[in-house]
């Protein structure tokens, strides 16, 4: 058999046209990501708070490498960073688990 005698796919929704790829979906929720950290080395992964707007602000290699990532992607990942500190003031990268898990 060619490739010349197969028919045309059928793709979900039982249709022939191609589909386009992921779109963004219009007032979709945000992927909320817990950052784990603790103090420490800053240069791999520091979180500060402005204090005048009260947000978050993540830097570092780690958070860099990730969004390097992200921009490879072919479609937005509408995202919402949220710290999660860990140590002695904080909580375990246990709880930070089980808090995902329960969601």
């Amino acid at each position: 058999m060619s490739k010349y005698e197969l028919k045309p796919p059928i793709w979900p929704g039982n249709t022939k046209d191609k589909p386009r790829g992921w779109t963004t979906p219009i007032g979709g929720k945000k992927l909320i990501i817990a950052v784990p950290h603790k103090p420490g080395f800053e240069a791999y992964l520091k979180v500060a708070q402005d204090p005048y707007t009260k947000e978050f602000i993540i830097t570092g290699f780690s958070h860099d490498v990730f969004e390097e990532a992200l921009a490879l992607l072919s479609f937005p990942v509408p995202r919402k960073l949220i710290p999660f500190p860990i140590g002695p003031n904080g909580g375990t990268y246990d709880e930070l688990l089980s808090n995902v898990k329960n969601q």
